[in-house]
């Protein structure tokens, strides 16, 4: 509060879920606390958690609003906007534009914003695991093929892992990739930014870690790096995986030690993307959204040479060596496939559809 104009010791909580923050502000002497949260849920659990707590009676109020629905006389508006609205991939929940639109409509003059800046850091990884989550594998189809013209792109932009939990190999050191003001930097984010990254290492890049750091003032900031220790002082959050991006490429790129591989990275108002700047694009392409989920059981091949054969055997013992089949599987499949493959007439149904 020592930064607040005037003294102002009233507070927006964007985003509140539990309340936490709010109830921290209160303790730390706010006259004000105003949480906000589109979950109505969790709105709930807010008010709960600001009575349990005991939290003097009066100070925070809880609503189940937008804030860029919320409005604020001028006697009313806020000395301090906090947040804690970043996903793994920092913008996917759309912080950028809550605490531009709180910034200019419920905030004083001078009114201060936590967090106040951001930075991102990548790192080229060599791990066929992370892979396999999100390309297909041929090689593991038993011997089905994917049209040419098909291009099955991940249903989320990125992966969220604790990737110190993942098998994978280093390829390059950490490295900063762009540094921007919050909230200003809705107006001022470049759209792509490249640069290049060293590599340390020979390997295949399969993916490309990112991490952030976020400073909640000029000189405390958390980061959800996935090393033991942050070199810069930085408190390490284990609330956040790292983002994970995946070339789509059924070929890594290989790369050796001391190459300059070149990455761009976009930003939208509502997500970060990273990729290889050499990554195909795709555009003539037809493309069908598959999740993580999905992608790993089709790369499955210990599983998929295991069904192959039960169904195989089941077919060859039924009467006259043919036989009809349903497919009961959830999402993508190669089970209808492998029955029609050795002989029965295949009946798919989707789980799904209710």
């Amino acid at each position: 509060f020592c930064y607040s104009p005037e003294g102002r010791k009233t507070v927006l909580d964007v985003g509140c879920g539990t309340g936490f923050l709010s109830i921290l502000a209160a303790r730390e002497g706010a006259v004000r606390v105003v949480g906000c949260d589109l979950n109505e849920a969790m709105c709930e659990m807010a008010r709960e958690a600001v009575n349990v707590n005991r939290v003097r009676e009066g100070v925070v109020e809880v609503l189940n609003v937008n804030s860029k629905n919320l409005t604020l006389k001028e006697e009313e508006r806020v000395g301090l906007v906090v947040s804690e609205t970043a996903d793994c991939g920092l913008l996917g929940e759309r912080m950028l534009g809550s605490l531009q639109s709180a910034k200019e409509t419920l905030t004083v003059s001078g009114g201060r914003i936590v967090p106040s800046k951001a930075r991102l850091h990548v790192m080229l990884l060599a791990s066929p695991f992370l892979k396999s989550m999100c390309v297909i594998n041929p090689a593991a189809l038993v011997g089905f093929e994917i049209p040419s013209s098909l291009r099955l792109e991940p249903l989320d932009p990125y992966l969220c892992e604790y990737i110190r939990e993942c098998p994978y190999s280093p390829l390059s050191a950490q490295t900063p990739s762009l540094q921007f003001d919050i909230p200003e930097a809705l107006d001022a984010l470049p759209h792509v930014v490249g640069f290049p990254v060293t590599a340390t290492q020979d390997g295949s890049v399969d993916a490309i870690a990112m991490w952030w750091d976020m400073w909640l003032d000029d000189d405390c900031f958390i980061t959800t790096t996935p090393h033991r220790e942050c070199a810069s002082g930085g408190k390490i959050c284990s609330a956040w995986e790292q983002a994970v991006f995946v070339p789509p490429n059924q070929v890594s790129p290989v790369i050796s030690k001391g190459d300059a591989v070149l990455i761009d990275v976009a930003c939208t108002p509502k997500c970060v993307h990273v990729r290889l700047s050499a990554e195909p694009q795709g555009l003539q392409q037809r493309s069908v959204s598959v999740g993580e989920r999905d992608v790993s059981v089709l790369n499955d091949k210990g599983r998929n040479q295991a069904y192959d054969k039960a169904i195989r055997k089941a077919l060859a013992q039924v009467r006259g060596g043919r036989g009809r089949a349903v497919d009961l599987s959830r999402g993508w499949s190669i089970t209808c496939l492998m029955a029609a493959r050795a002989g029965a007439r295949t009946f798919l149904e989707d789980c799904r559809l209710p």
